[in-house]
């Protein structure tokens, strides 16, 4: 038995990663929950396809003798760049441009830009119900969607304060979506499947989101 620390978990990731390569499931047991994330993000925003990544990683595990992967597997200390991880920046990036839809929505909404909501395909009547929200729920709306923004610029000044910040994003943006699906005629003016579907994606990203923050809050690089 091989006693190289680390190699005991190389046969789990690489069945993991086969079978839940694209849940980042694989790094997770390794001890990168940084990595692990990144996959959940990278698999939402390439629908699906970026599964593929964990695929092939849980083969290659399976495939290396344990020096082999615990020289070149488990996780290392991140290249820094900036005074920020590398993968901070790459994190920042991506959820700048996911996050700015939600924000152009919200001002297009709240504007009643009629150009932008028929480029979106809406009709009068749908038009009409996001248009006709009450006060507290544009409220609520706002701060779903403009928290992330506010996340992304607190992780890059490294304030651990940014896991309060996408905390309260995500309560808000689950809250919204109970007013909507459960006590609105959303589903009868919007019965496509696509909008409960899209409406899970968005808050399994705000939850990465999240737990990204934490990790870099426990890693000690937001003070």
């Amino acid at each position: 038995m091989s006693t190289t620390r680390g190699a005991d978990k190389r046969v789990a990731a690489g069945v993991l990663g086969i079978l839940l390569g694209a849940f980042g499931v694989h790094r997770f047991i390794l001890g990168d929950a940084v990595g692990g994330i990144l996959r959940i993000v990278i698999t939402f925003l390439t629908c699906g396809l970026g599964g593929l990544i964990g695929l092939i990683e849980g083969i290659l595990y399976l495939t290396k003798t344990d020096e082999e992967f615990v020289a070149t597997c488990l996780p290392r200390k991140p290249l820094d760049i900036l005074g920020r991880p590398w993968h901070m920046w790459i994190v920042a990036a991506l959820m700048l441009l996911w996050n700015s839809i939600g924000c152009l929505d919200f001002f297009m909404t709240q504007t009643e830009n009629v150009a932008y909501l028929e480029n979106a395909g809406f009709t009068a009547e749908q038009m009409g119900f996001f248009t006709g929200y009450p006060l507290w729920a544009d409220l609520l709306w706002g701060v779903a969607v403009f928290s992330p923004i506010a996340g992304v610029l607190c992780l890059l000044l490294k304030k651990r304060i940014a896991v309060e910040v996408y905390t309260l994003g995500l309560i808000t943006y689950v809250a919204a979506m109970i007013r909507q699906y459960g006590f609105t005629d959303f589903r009868e003016l919007f019965p496509e499947t696509t909008y409960p579907v899209f409406s899970v994606i968005i808050f399994i990203l705000a939850l990465a989101q999240l737990l990204y923050a934490r990790a870099m809050k426990s890693r000690g690089v937001l003070a």
